[in-house]
């Protein structure tokens, strides 16, 4: 048998083989397979030469590679684009997904590939365990943006989780499209799931005193973003992108669109009377030049913006200084901007982070009465679990509860 030609092309060639047999009693074969219609022709002549070819219709394309043999980066690129995928979720998380595929272009897996290149088939639970095992240990990274540079620890167990979560998410999808047949994050025999650490929530609480000391040293910006924050249970990245078309002032509400949610769900949050204060100052804004103008904000400026209402993509510079200062420390800053080797040890025994604002909302709201389910609709979780495990309440409101007087259930 003889292969005299062979041409493969992209997703939207056909393939053409021609194939030469030498036969007994000079037979003339000829065969057409691979129709749409899955038609199969097939002629016996006996007054040629041997041939057989088999040409498959042009009407039938043949990947350049299969669903079997694709990597793992090939199967990650489908994912991030498919609107069943990671294209429904919010574009954080679309972002981490960026995050997590740089991550694992460096991870090595057998036979010596990185994970990203190896067959998404052949990857087998050992391969992710090597890749969950190097992200759980913490390491310094550096970062630059023009001439300014700077490290931070990346990395951890509770990153290691969030890898886990999102490449079991990723084979699920996987498994849809005939990627794969099974998952390598299927739990043991004993319903464990051995990949992931056990975490537990975070109880952190502003203490006596906290909220004044740190409205006290902010800057007005991140004041009104701090109050902003304990009004709404709103992410730090929901504010600074929240712009002036989301605040109804009829509804009184302000309307996040599933676009800009974790959950890729519309949400609508009460304005109180506090942040309808804040609202209604930062309503004007100025002009630049030298004879600057106020001038009322439209629809597209930002509401936590700056003074042209130009969006301030983070304020992580200011609250570390606002939280060093609130506790009685000076912060202390290297020239490309990093704190102090005392100053990072400073914050990590204060142990008070942005998102703790939204904890902290959340666990107000239910101190005050609300129901779970409410607390839920409000912090925007997808479930009420989710929104169980968030909250902490304080121990003197526990003591309260306890000394209130009880309720008779059953008269007579």
């Amino acid at each position: 048998m003889r292969l005299r030609e062979t041409h493969v092309g992209n997703l939207h060639t056909s393939v053409v083989l021609y194939l030469s047999v030498e036969g007994s009693g000079g037979a003339r074969i000829a065969g057409r397979i691979g129709s749409r219609e899955s038609r199969h022709e097939v002629h016996h002549d006996q007054s040629g030469d041997d041939e057989r070819y088999l040409r498959s219709s042009p009407q039938v394309t043949v990947p350049e590679t299969t669903p079997a043999r694709v990597t793992f980066r090939v199967v990650a690129d489908e994912y991030a684009k498919d609107v069943e995928g990671l294209a429904k979720l919010a574009v954080a998380s679309q972002r981490q997904h960026g995050y997590a595929i740089s991550f694992l272009s460096e991870v090595t897996v057998p036979p010596g590939l990185p994970f990203t290149d190896k067959p998404f088939a052949d990857i087998i639970r050992a391969d992710i365990k090597t890749a969950i095992r190097a992200k759980e240990t913490p390491s310094e990274k550096t970062y630059s943006k023009g001439q300014r540079t700077w490290t931070r620890m990346v990395g951890g167990k509770v990153a290691a989780n969030r890898l886990h979560d999102h490449l079991r998410s990723l084979w699920n999808w996987a498994i849809e499209q005939g990627y794969a047949t099974s998952s390598p994050f299927l739990r043991t025999r004993k319903g464990k799931n051995r990949l992931k650490h056990a975490e537990f929530s975070r109880d952190r609480r502003l203490r006596e005193g906290e909220e004044a000391a740190l409205l006290d040293q902010a800057n007005p910006l991140l004041k009104d973003v701090i109050v902003a924050a304990l009004e709404t249970g709103m992410r730090k990245g929901e504010l600074l992108s929240l712009v002036w078309r989301q605040v109804r002032w009829l509804q009184n509400d302000l309307y996040l669109p599933g676009g800009k949610t974790k959950a890729r769900r519309d949400r609508k949050i009460p304005i109180s009377p506090t942040l309808r204060e804040i609202l209604t100052r930062r309503q004007h804004g100025m002009t630049e030049g030298p004879n600057p103008q106020q001038f009322k904000f439209g629809p597209e400026h930002y509401v936590f913006g700056n003074e042209a209402g130009e969006q301030i993509k983070d304020v992580k510079t200011a609250w570390e200084n606002t939280v060093l200062k609130a506790h009685d420390t000076k912060p202390e800053r290297a020239r490309g901007g990093r704190l102090s080797a005392e100053c990072r040890a400073k914050l990590a025994e204060i142990d008070l982070h942005e998102h703790d604002l939204r904890h902290e909302a959340g666990s107000r709201k239910l101190e005050a009465g609300w129901p779970l389910h409410a607390v839920s609709a409000f912090l925007g979780h997808a479930n009420i679990t989710t929104t169980a495990r968030y909250l902490n309440v304080k121990d003197d409101y526990l003591q309260e509860l306890t000394e209130r007087t009880p309720l008779t259930l059953v008269k007579g």
